[in-house]
């Protein structure tokens, strides 16, 4: 019998034998056991392939993360750094933040702050959110946060209040989000969100040039998770070096970079932009309250009345010839206001906009009629119809304020405010309706609408403080705004800085410049200028001075006194070396602040004592590597002692870092003219005016660069174009006189 039969025989007597129940017993428990040894085989199987598909991935991404982080690549993306102060822990501003939602030429920074990690004893501290116009612009120094604090300090001298003003340029709520989360971890007692400007023209707005807009909110709160890790900061800058970054602007200019990009009222992108915003403000309020702090929600003003739109469009179904009926009418309206006739002008605009009621400065153009035929309430109106129809974004409009209020009766009763700024703005203008007598411009305030925002936000701090802090209440009226000024040292020649800081920065350029009338806003600006420079007398100037001593003496460790102090001995007193001493307190009062020590070490460049400025540059580029003041201070020590291969490689780094540092192009120009390099030291000044055209000592070098070689026609052209960016600059005027003499004479 083969092996086969046996096997066979085995199977056939097994078969037989299937009435025993013991067999069958012993049977199905061998064939049980290897039913379990398969599903056990499986399941290990899924949960092998559940960890190649999870756990495997994030242990090599943590890797990652974690050896990028060792070797020091990618930034820290909290909006605070850790520092000192008299050497308890602090934090102060990280100024790398704004990498996470601009590009890095042009990332926004916080103003430079300070406070302990551990909250000292009776101490209320308040965190200011917002964009440029809660952080103050153009001067943060007199901010509604700063008019707020000496209220508050006033009002209750036995607290140690502190208001750390945390508002950045060009924020909106998408970036306001992460501010507060981070925040809310170091001990504030209140947080006040003045916020809305910027929603539409702000990183994953419907206008911006940054990071576009995107229905989905859990892509645009991913995408900002992602800029928090060093791998998701490899991967956005691996991407942007694929797309090049010729895209991305070398400079920040202001409002200008938005003008292309321009949103009708009916958009529909508007409403994902009102829907993220309510979504935003709603999450900023639950992380205050879940903080364990309170909120202020402030409704957002504007300047309606002295404010033209900034651009205009007609409503997309116009035809051929209402359109021509429509310029017909709005042509004789504007050539009958001219003329003085205003009940005709207004007769034609009203005929326009029954045509076309899309076009915002038609509604500009209405309520100035009204406004001269004392119809004030229609005015009014038309203005705010103005303000909305504005196809370039850059003021919140009234659904915004509308959200704002909406969100915050949502908490009532939750530890969460409302704030009506802008019926306060209204209460406060003539006929309830805000222009100049509040705003420089669109939405930045001027100091008395931050005196009164502030006042309004006080009365309401006051309802909300706790009892410990509302019995020690020592005045019984608020400080007035005479006095609010005197405590923050706001001088005649602030006053003066300050409103050639807004021709310069704001009103000389686009999209202002396309404004209605803007010609004659700029000669009387101009006028007001020239008004100040000219009380700016010797005595008025010592007046000035003590105002900042005394501001001082009752504020010594208010660092931006010092500071400010400091710029007026540099630029009116001429008095570097005490200049100097007050940049040196402000590194004490700062210690963390890049800005402050760089700052420092340029004051004592001017002073001769070059090794001290390059002490304080290095401490600058410890705290921030890239800092272009630390490098031209270093050229400028190599240059001093005859180095100029170094001086030229520092000030090549600096203007790499700062496009617009028109001081380093001009060093290097000057020793590559030196240098008998003419070819090269050309490039240089065409290069620097490229991106600091109306710097008035680069113009003047390169016009005297220029005229060496004979060519005074090229040189009166560069003064000429220099001279519409500086028309009260002496020093232009005068090298341009001789220019055209000597042409003459050749």
């Amino acid at each position: 019998m083969t092996a086969e039969d046996n096997v066979r025989t085995t199977d056939s007597n097994i078969q037989s034998r299937r009435p025993d129940c013991a067999g069958d017993k012993a049977a199905g428990k061998v064939e049980q056991r290897i039913k379990t040894a398969g599903s056990i085989s499986r399941r290990r199987l899924w949960l092998f392939r559940l960890v190649a598909a999870t756990v495997i991935p994030a242990v090599v991404l943590l890797a990652i993360e974690i050896s990028l982080r060792i070797v020091g690549y990618g930034y820290s993306a909290s909006a605070f750094r850790k520092t000192t102060l008299n050497g308890q822990a602090s934090y102060c501003e990280n100024y790398q933040f704004g990498r996470r939602f601009w590009p890095r030429t042009i990332a926004r920074e916080f103003e430079p702050f300070i406070f302990a990690a551990r909250k000292p004893a009776e101490t209320y501290r308040i965190f200011i959110l917002g964009g440029s116009a809660a952080l103050g612009t153009p001067e943060p120094s007199y901010s509604f946060a700063r008019c707020l604090e000496v209220m508050l300090r006033n009002q209750y001298p036995q607290v140690n209040f502190e208001v750390i003003n945390i508002a950045i340029t060009a924020a909106n709520s998408h970036v306001v989000l992460p501010i507060a989360r981070d925040c809310v971890r170091h001990g504030g007692n209140l947080f006040v969100v003045y916020l809305g400007n910027n929603e539409v023209i702000g990183p994953y707005g419907a206008g911006t040039i940054f990071a576009p807009l995107s229905d989905n909110m859990n892509f645009i709160r991913f995408d900002k998770a992602m800029q928090t890790t060093r791998i998701g900061q490899l991967l956005k800058n691996s991407l942007q070096t694929k797309q090049s970054q010729k895209t991305a602007p070398a400079t920040w200019a202001g409002t200008a970079m938005f003008m292309e990009n321009l949103i009708r009222e009916d958009d529909a992108d508007l409403d994902v932009v009102y829907k993220h915003f309510r979504k935003n403000l709603e999450d900023i309020a639950g992380i205050i309250r879940k903080g364990g702090a309170d909120a202020i929600l402030c409704s957002v003003g504007g300047n309606i009345k002295d404010c033209p739109p900034f651009a205009s469009l007609h409503r997309t179904d116009l035809t051929d010839a209402e359109k021509e009926k429509w310029d017909n009418f709005y042509r004789q309206g504007a050539e009958h206001a001219v003329s003085g006739d205003n009940d005709l002008a207004l007769q034609s605009y009203l005929a326009a906009g029954d045509i076309d009621s899309a076009y915002a400065e038609l509604h500009f153009r209405i309520a100035r009629a009204y406004e001269q035929s004392g119809l004030f309430e229609k005015a009014r109106i038309e203005y705010i119809l103005a303000r909305q129809s504005d196809a370039l974004r850059l003021r919140a409009d009234n659904r915004i304020n509308q959200i704002v209020r909406e969100v915050a009766e949502s908490f009532t009763g939750k530890g969460v405010y409302f704030v009506d700024s802008v019926k306060t703005f209204e209460e406060n203008s003539l006929h309830d309706t805000p222009g100049e007598e509040l705003f420089y411009e669109h939405v930045h305030l001027n100091f008395k609408g931050n005196y009164v925002l502030a006042e309004t936000v006080f009365r309401r701090i006051e309802d909300i403080l706790p009892t410990w802090i509302k019995s020690q209440r020592a005045a019984l009226s608020i400080i007035s705004r005479k006095q609010c000024a005197e405590r923050l040292a706001y001088t005649e020649w602030d006053k003066y800085r300050i409103t050639q800081k807004l021709l310069g920065t704001f009103l000389r350029k686009a999209p202002f410049t396309n404004r209605l009338d803007n010609d004659a806003l700029v000669r009387h600006m101009e006028q007001n200028a020239a008004d100040l420079r000219k009380s700016l007398d010797y005595p008025a100037l010592e007046s000035i001075q003590k105002q900042y001593v005394e501001a001082i003496r009752n504020a010594p460790s208010d660092w931006w006194l010092h500071w400010k102090y400091a710029r007026f001995l540099t630029d009116v007193m001429k008095k570097p070396q005490g200049a100097a001493e007050q940049y040196r307190i402000v590194t004490e009062l700062m210690p963390g602040s890049y800005l402050a020590h760089a700052t420092y070490g340029l004051s004592l460049l001017k002073l001769g004592n070059a090794d001290a400025a390059v002490i304080a540059s290095q401490k600058a580029l410890r705290i921030r590597p890239d800092c272009a003041d630390a490098y031209h201070v270093m050229g400028v020590s190599c240059l001093n002692r005859g180095d100029t291969d170094n001086a030229l490689k520092h000030f090549s780094r600096e203007v790499q870092i700062r496009p617009d540092h028109a001081q380093g192009y001009n060093r290097m120009a000057i020793i590559l003219d030196g240098r008998d390099e003419p070819d090269k030291a050309e490039e240089v000044y065409r290069k620097g005016l490229t991106f600091a055209a109306g710097d008035v000592t680069l113009n003047y070098n390169f016009a005297l660069f220029l005229a060496r070689q004979k060519r005074f026609d090229e040189a009166a052209e560069v003064l000429q174009l220099a001279q519409k960016a500086n028309p009260s600059s002496p020093q232009l005027l005068m090298l341009l006189n001789k220019v055209r003499q000597a042409g003459k004479l050749r």
